[in-house]
């Protein structure tokens, strides 16, 4: 079973994988025609009316996504059983801890820094170059957050594990 949220409604949905026509939402079943038409657009028949629907955006790292549904945009979160388990245990997301530091994974040489201290980032942000047995690797923001420090500089060498950005 999954849970969707889409803006303060839950849904608890299930799919029947042997009946790919038929999932129960909220306990009733609900029959329908849907046709794949392109990687993210499909086309949904429902009672007798015509949807188009498109996947707008997806994260499976947050199960989030924007779909568009006959000019209607709306933002689902999906939780699993699993994630379901996850809250009962208080060990949802809001308890995890956030990543504090970046580690050089080998050691290098820095050709580029892209930040300094105060410099807020978005996760996948490019933060530095780290050239490492004649390549260059470029390291990336693990999360959203603000830079508290940067502990070296453009022609440092570092060693494996060493801190190379502090977040706050």
């Amino acid at each position: 079973m999954y849970k969707v949220s889409v803006s303060d409604q839950v849904f608890n949905i299930i799919f029947d994988k042997s009946i790919k026509s038929m999932v129960r939402v909220n306990n009733k079943t609900l029959e329908w025609d849907i046709i794949k038409l392109e990687t993210d657009s499909f086309h949904i028949i429902h009672n007798n009316k015509s949807y188009n629907a498109q996947v707008l955006e997806a994260s499976s790292k947050t199960k989030s996504f924007k779909i568009r549904v006959n000019n209607n945009v709306y933002d689902l979160k999906v939780k699993d059983r699993y994630d379901e388990l996850l809250d009962e245990l208080g060990m949802n997301d809001s308890s995890v801890a956030k990543v504090q530091q970046v580690k050089a994974a080998m050691p290098g040489k820095v050709l580029e820094l892209n930040v300094k201290a105060g410099d807020k980032v978005k996760e996948g942000d490019n933060l530095l170059v780290l050239e490492a047995m004649k390549m260059e690797n470029i390291i990336k923001s693990p999360e959203n957050g603000i830079i508290k420090s940067c502990s070296i500089k453009v022609g440092a060498t570092v060693n494996k594990n060493q801190v190379l950005i502090t977040f706050k």
